[in-house]
């Protein structure tokens, strides 16, 4: 519950226009860590919501957790920089403030929502046939991050030039 209220502090409304409402208090949340930990603010992204959603129904569906096999290809198909995922399975109706404390108390959740090298959002949840919630985050970098003054790579999402762009989600 400690989480949600983090919502209640003075962050941007990340949800965009016509996002589903009961996503509203998981994108503050969210919105609340990344602020806490000095990071910039994620931009909600329809491209994500509709990636995001899409998978939450196709694992509801098959009602289990499994992640994306094809999001090194999705990143690269779409020339995108960066691309994460986040899972959430739940036997009781969605509850934002437990999704959030689930994903925070995971090494690898909590890095994927702290990443400071996305800058966009989308969340997707469903509710498969035994009842079941299934959420998705899925945050990325969709355009190239701004050159280092000094010419260094910026989060080691840029290649030398002539090289492929290395990728920054693992090789499952």
């Amino acid at each position: 519950m400690a989480l949600l209220a983090l919502a209640s502090l003075a962050i941007p409304d990340l949800a965009r226009p016509g996002a589903p409402p009961h996503l509203a208090a998981l994108y503050q949340a969210i919105g609340a860590q990344r602020s806490m930990a000095g990071l910039q603010p994620l931009a909600p992204s329809p491209d994500l919501e509709l990636l995001a959603a899409a998978w939450s129904q196709h694992i509801a569906a098959k009602g289990k957790l499994i992640h994306r096999d094809d999001l090194r290809h999705i990143m690269l198909e779409r020339g995108w920089w960066a691309l994460t995922e986040n899972l959430h399975f739940s036997s009781r109706p969605f509850d934002p403030a437990d999704v959030m404390s689930h994903w925070m108390a995971s090494r690898p959740h909590r890095a994927n929502l702290l990443d400071p090298n996305v800058t966009h959002i989308g969340l997707g949840t469903a509710v498969g046939p035994e009842g079941h919630t299934f959420t998705v985050f899925n945050a990325a970098r969709l355009t190239p991050p701004a050159p280092d003054p000094k010419g260094e790579p910026v989060g080691g999402l840029i290649a030398p030039p002539g090289a492929r762009k290395p990728s920054p989600v693992p090789r499952r």
